[in-house]
């Protein structure tokens, strides 16, 4: 299996430092950014003449760069939320009750 690297818009794949750099096309990137690798990878098989394998390597390098430069957010804490808007109800019920 080729090591991947991933250099925004190319792709470096390869065994050594040597690698074969292969630049995706927009529509390419566009596929991967709308989570449809399958047709990524098609479509990168079809324009640059590689084999399905090598494609979809550099299908999912590509995407786990994505993933790796953009984290998900973790779960939300409720607790200060809630914190929030019970004080905001405290005061507006200050503000309603104040004469």
């Amino acid at each position: 299996m080729l090591q991947s690297q991933v250099i925004p818009g190319f792709v470096i794949c390869g065994e050594s430092s040597k690698g074969v750099v292969m630049k995706l096309s927009p529509d390419v990137k566009a596929l991967i950014h709308a989570n449809q690798k399958i047709h990524a990878v098609k479509l990168l098989h079809e324009q640059q003449g590689i084999s399905l394998k090598d494609a979809r390597e550099q299908v999912d390098a590509y995407a786990a760069s994505i993933v790796d430069s953009h984290p998900k957010a973790g779960p939300v804490s409720l607790g200060p939320m809630l914190l929030f808007l019970a004080l905001a109800g405290l005061a507006f019920y200050w503000l309603l009750n104040k004469s």
